[in-house]
Order: C-alpha cells, then sequence, then structure tokens
C-alpha cells in the first residue's frame, strides 16, 4: 500500500456481471477476475467496504482528552489480521488516531484506566466480555471517568 492508502488487488470470482459499487469498493467482473480498489478513509474521506461506523462519547472530564468534543462518529478499520473490532482494537485505535493528549490518562497497558466505566450499547462492558467484546456496525462505545476532583 503507498501513501495515500490506495490498494489494488485481484480476486478470482466466478461472476460474468457487473456488481453494483458501494462507496469505495467497486467490484467489476470479467471474467472470473475481480479488481477491487479501496481508498483510506481517514485520508480522502471516503468509506471503504471493511470499515466499521461506531459511535463514541465521552463524559466525566474524558472529553477533555478528546478535544473538548464529547461526541465522535468514527469510521474503524479492524487489524489486517482480524475480521472483527474488538474492545481492545478499538482502544489502540483511539490511543493511536483519536485522543489529543495525555493518553495515559485514559489507556492503561491495553486497558481503560481504573475509574473509567465503559458502556457498549447502554450495557456495562463488564458484562459483555471487556476486552475480547466484538463489536458491530453502528455500535455506541460510551466512556465516563467516574474520578472527579474536589
Amino acid at each position: 500500500m503507498n501513501k495515500l492508502g490506495f490498494r489494488l488487488t485481484a480476486q478470482w470470482c466466478l461472476l460474468l456481471w457487473l456488481i453494483r459499487p458501494r462507496s469505495s469498493d467497486y467490484r467489476i467482473s470479467f471474467h472470473f477476475i475481480v479488481v477491487r480498489s479501496n481508498f483510506r478513509a481517514a485520508r480522502l474521506g471516503v468509506r471503504r467496504a471493511d470499515d466499521m461506523h461506531l459511535t463514541l462519547e465521552f463524559g466525566g472530564g474524558l472529553e477533555l482528552l478528546f478535544g473538548s468534543q464529547k461526541k465522535h462518529e468514527v469510521e474503524v478499520t479492524s487489524p489486517d489480521d482480524l475480521k472483527e473490532v474488538t474492545m481492545e482494537s478499538l482502544l489502540s485505535w483511539i490511543k493511536d488516531n483519536l485522543i489529543k493528549e495525555r493518553p495515559e490518562m485514559f489507556v492503561k497497558e491495553s486497558s481503560v484506566r481504573p475509574g473509567v466505566l465503559v458502556l457498549i450499547n447502554d450495557s456495562d462492558w463488564e458484562l459483555c466480555g471487556r476486552l475480547e467484546t466484538v463489536l458491530e456496525e453502528n455500535d455506541e462505545v460510551i466512556f465516563i471517568s467516574t474520578l472527579h476532583g474536589g
């Protein structure tokens, strides 16, 4: 993949017709060969076929670490070796792409710091499987700090 994130792959396929293109995933089949082009969503503003839309919310003071913005609509790409986005990979993505300052106040090792309540679709992540929780398209993940100064 080059700097622009352009990837050109050829896949064998038994289709002989044009498959309806979706956003940045154009598939044209000619005699068993499919050519697909993908562009990096973050750089070009288009959504790749393997991106997952998530809504992230930060509260209780955590929003200050994210440019004072409480709600973020993001497109997260799963790691290359996995087909799914887990909470562990989401936290890594947040640390690398979203957090503006002091990541140590939000993340400790591969998890959130103690005192941060995590809700996945309004359910406590402790009940969902914590870091192993598999996220799905359009899930809502809320992070709330329960630690306050006085």
